[in-house]
């Protein structure tokens, strides 16, 4: 299993300049965003978990055949009331999604046909800005995703909502809180949406949760509650497991690899 040295670093690596730490560790700045695209899928009648997972081998397959070079998470729910079985999200720089795209329309049909067989997705594609990275996700490949959609308040400014995720981003930088964090917006796709963006966070561990957990419960939850009626009002977090099925094969994730990946 490849080891994400950086983390889940959805920025360009192509020189020292592109990511500075001026304001703190882990605060990832300037953001580079890149596209999202995102299935929420549920389970045909008469299918298992066991179906997709042959048919996820097939893309996994095709993946490696066509050097995919996304980073692509599968996430089951943990914690919430989620409509789905499971969902699946997979990041590209801009400049590498139409190329990627058609290599897909051309030669993975067949995957994209076996996995539709077992699931039925909703699909959208999004912008995805990372914007504080301090942790690498385990070795085995696994860890946690927050999600909360948000819309912002009546009244309140899209610079008030992004100074305000900025005194977040500098929280937790302060905190030194490990995990990577980043804030989406819907671009095509699924328009039902639950908010105006989403917050996501990756939190590598058991220790991670109970360490943020505590935080809440001993004060933090003023914060949550001032953001929630003066900024933006939030679902509520789920939380997800989070398994990685494929890295980049060149550098534009700040990823480095100690160990082979999870599909050699």
């Amino acid at each position: 299993m490849r080891k994400l040295i950086c983390g889940v670093a959805f920025v360009m690596a192509a020189s020292a300049a592109s990511i500075t730490w001026a304001q703190g560790p882990g605060i990832v700045d300037p953001v580079r965003p890149v596209a999202a695209n995102i299935y929420l899928c549920t389970l045909n009648a008469g299918k298992t978990m066991a179906d997709f997972d042959a048919a996820q081998q097939m893309w996994l397959n095709a993946a490696e055949e066509g050097e995919h070079n996304g980073i692509t998470f599968r996430l089951t729910p943990r914690y919430g009331n989620i409509p789905f079985d499971l969902v699946w999200i997979d990041y590209l720089p801009f400049d590498q999604l139409a190329q990627s795209s058609e290599w897909w329309d051309n030669n993975g049909q067949a995957a994209i046909a076996a996995i539709l067989d077992a699931v039925s997705c909703r699909s959208s594609l999004n912008t995805n800005r990372l914007d504080y990275l301090n942790e690498a996700l385990p070795e085995d490949g696994t860890a946690f995703f927050l999600w909360n959609w948000c819309t912002p308040r009546e009244g309140v400014t899209g610079a008030a909502v992004a100074a305000s995720r900025r005194e977040f981003v500098q929280r937790l930088s302060d905190l030194g809180v490990r995990g990577a964090s980043s804030r989406m917006f819907p671009f095509l796709g699924s328009r039902n949406r639950l908010g105006q963006f989403a917050d996501m966070f990756v939190s590598p561990d058991w220790n991670a949760i109970a360490a943020y957990h505590e935080y809440e419960a001993n004060g933090g939850w003023r914060l949550t509650a001032d953001y929630n009626d003066n900024v933006a009002q939030c679902i509520g977090t789920n939380v997800y497991d989070l398994t990685v099925l494929n890295l980049p094969h060149t550098p534009w994730a700040c990823l480095l690899y100690t160990s082979p990946s999870p599909r050699d």
